[in-house]
């Protein structure tokens, strides 16, 4: 199985008259690779509203922006886990150290 997959498995049951059949179907539960802030808050186990004090305060990788007029922010699963290896630097000390796959292309 890949890196972001998880299994799972589901109980379908059919009645038929007084026989009752249940089989087990695994099933692949992929996880995705950009972290919602609920989502990113759940992974460092901290409330929502932590999260974005430690986002004001520079203490997390910086997200993705999607979006122009209403902004949504994602993180990057991988630059998350790599982070959390590292030892969970303050940011500025992660855009010095994080890989070359996780900066931000330069324009010009």
């Amino acid at each position: 199985m890949g890196e972001h997959e998880t299994t799972a498995t589901a109980t379908a049951t059919r009645s038929g008259g007084s026989n009752t059949i249940e089989s087990l179907t695994p099933l692949v539960l992929l996880e995705p690779e950009l972290l919602r802030p609920a989502d990113m808050a759940m992974l460092l186990r901290v409330s929502v509203r932590q999260l974005w004090r430690m986002q004001c305060g520079g203490k997390l990788p910086r997200p993705c922006e999607l979006g122009k007029s209403r902004k949504a922010f994602r993180w990057r699963r991988r630059e998350i886990q790599r982070w959390v290896d590292a030892g969970m630097p303050p940011r500025a000390q992660w855009e010095r150290l994080r890989p070359e796959d996780f900066r931000e292309p330069r324009n010009g």
